[in-house]
């Protein structure tokens, strides 16, 4: 699956806790924008991330579907060429008939 290591709503969850790490240790701001990037942080930071993982949990579902389906379609590629049907039965002969 092609999908990047750090997404987009990771970094902005970090950068949210960074602002309320800094909040907390004394940015210079009011109390009241210290205890709104806090509240935001707490609050939109798990949420964030939590919505990417099922995104990406959404992903990986429709990649591991996607694999199988592929890979379904090469056995019976191979079983085509071999001459194999699904019963395991051949087909139809692979060589030249039989006394002619």
């Amino acid at each position: 699956m092609n999908t990047p290591n750090i997404t987009t709503a990771q970094m902005v969850a970090v950068i949210g806790a960074v602002f309320a790490l800094l909040a907390a240790f004394g940015l210079h701001v009011t109390g009241a924008e210290r205890g709104a990037i806090v509240n935001l942080a707490t609050v939109l930071a798990p949420v964030l991330v939590a919505a990417d993982a099922v995104i990406r949990h959404g992903r990986s579902k429709i990649a591991a579907a996607a694999l199988s389906s592929s890979s379904s379609r090469t056995v019976t590629g191979a079983a085509a060429i071999t001459g194999a049907s699904s019963a395991g039965q051949p087909a139809a002969p692979l060589g030249p008939p039989a006394g002619g």
